[in-house]
This record gives C-alpha cells, structure tokens and sequence, in this order.
C-alpha cells in the first residue's frame, strides 16, 4: 500500500455532477443481505488489502451518532462499520468546500474517544478508516485513490495513531471508458455502478461477474427506478423544494443583513448538513 503526503491548504471547484445520493448509497451499504454486506466487504478489502476473512470477525453497523459530549458540532457521520479490530467510516462528498476537511477530521476525533473510558483503554484502541467517496478530485493530482496518514514532515516516517484517510475519485472513475474499468482494478470495477447507470456498459463491465450482477438488482429493487434514486414521490419532492428555495430566500436576507450564523440556522431550522449546503448554494450562486 502507498501512503501519500497529506497537502494542505488547496481549494477546490464544487463539481455540479449528480453521483448516487448518499441515501441510496446508504440503503444499498445497510440493507442487511448476505449480498450487499459481501459487496461493502468487498469493496473495503480491494482498498486496505486485507482478506476478506479477516474483516468479517464481528463486523456491523455502528450509529452514525459518534458523539459523547452534546456540545461537540457534526457528530453525525454519514454511515460506521466496525469490526473486532477496526472502525470503518464512509463520507460521501459532492461538493468540496473549506472546512469538509476538518468536518470529516472531526468525525474521526469522535471516534477515536469513542470507546476511551479508562486508562487501560488506550492499550485496545481500534484502527480508524475513513472513506470518503469524493465527487472531486481532492488533491488535483488525477489519481483515483489517495492513502494519507500522519507523518514526520521531512522523514516521512508515520507518527502511529491508527487514523487513516483513504479519498477515492469518483470524477476520476467517470471519465473513464468502460472497456478501461472492464481490465481495471477491483475497486474500479466495484464502483463504477456509482457512476454509471448505462446499462449497455454495465453488462459489458460486469458480463460473469455473479458479484454485480446481484448487486444491480439488489439496487433496482432498493430504488425502483434507477433514475429517480429517490426515497420520496414527485409531489414530495416539489413540496419539499418549493420550502427548500422559500427559506433560501430568507437566509439569504439575513446574511445581507449580518445576523449571527447560529441564529439564522435557529429561525431556518433545517439540520446541520442541510444548512451547510444551502450557504454552499447560496455562496456559489453569488460568485456566478
């Protein structure tokens, strides 16, 4: 395995693609069959390189509710696994901006201390793998996967905390011809049904892998119809946007007018995340 430098400090263009939604994702990764588990094993096993064997022992689903001090913000990762020796944290990013770093950072703090009660603690602490399935290309350096950990700046020897940072490039993924991903890597193939929804290329892709074909329809019956990857009817989509762009319309006024960031979200009532989306939009539309 590769461990690359972490680089700090870079901004990065929000990218307007339309990925599977993280909720489909979810239902795909937390549907319970014996075949969507095979499929996550999988897919974390062509990442760390460890047998799949190995990872089974133990392995399930952890509350996404990492926090144990009610006063600590984004506590809420998007989906843990873990197993007898190691936590597994999924992060699925569509846009790229400033603090997504140290948001999803913060999930991994969480949890760290997360089973730390006593001093023994520290003896059996679990491995941490954050997985952040990315919309962008993190590092601009048109990789598919980047690996980082904490290291001494000039030896680049690894400071050992047990935290590891794996970013995987959709966008990369996406540009790449389906006769490429066919003769790929592992995960290549196992994730390019994140960005592909011809059906024409993923039975090339696919042609005898019993794998993916279980996991298609395991998906087309999850969602119903592949294009609407949505758990909701029309109407209540309509509904909820039409009140999305209304209080859109009011945070926008009240930053005009400079009222506190909390006190905004107080009176908008929306949850952490989909505040923090709709200041994206809302910034993103004033520089366009």
């Amino acid at each position: 395995m590769q461990i690359y430098k972490v680089k700090g400090g870079k901004s990065m263009a929000n990218s307007n693609k339309v990925l599977l939604k993280d909720e489909v994702v979810k239902k795909i990764f937390t549907s319970g069959t014996e075949i969507s588990q095979e499929y996550l094993l999988n897919i974390i096993s062509a990442i760390i390189e460890i047998p799949i064997e190995k990872l089974k022992a133990d392995f399930e689903i952890v509350t996404p509710h990492l926090g144990v001090n009610t006063n600590i913000i984004n506590s809420e990762a998007d989906l843990v696994y873990k197993n007898q020796d190691m936590y597994f944290s999924f992060e699925f990013n569509y846009n790229s901006y400033s603090e997504l770093s140290k948001k999803n950072f913060s999930y991994l703090c969480q949890l760290y201390l997360r089973d730390i009660y006593h001093k023994e603690d520290y003896k059996n602490i679990k491995h941490i793998w954050q997985f952040c399935f990315d919309n962008f290309d993190y590092f601009k350096e048109n990789r598919f996967v980047y690996f980082s950990e904490m290291m001494e700046k000039e030896s680049h020897k690894i400071r050992d905390f047990g935290i590891h940072i794996v970013d995987i490039n959709l966008d990369y993924l996406e540009k790449m011809d389906y006769n490429e991903v066919k003769k790929g890597s592992m995960l290549e193939k196992l994730l390019y049904i994140f960005v592909c929804n011809d059906k024409k290329k993923l039975d090339q892709v696919y042609d005898g892998d019993e794998l993916m074909e279980e996991i298609r329809k395991e998906i087309q019956e999850l969602t119903g119809d592949f294009d609407s990857l949505l758990y909701y009817d029309k109407k209540a989509l309509e509904k909820r946007m039409g009140e999305w762009l209304g209080k859109k319309a009011m945070v926008k006024k009240m930053l005009d007018k400079k009222y506190p960031i909390k006190e905004i979200n107080d009176i908008a009532n929306l949850s952490e995340k989909e505040f923090s989306e709709m200041l994206e939009e809302i910034e993103k539309e004033r520089e366009d």
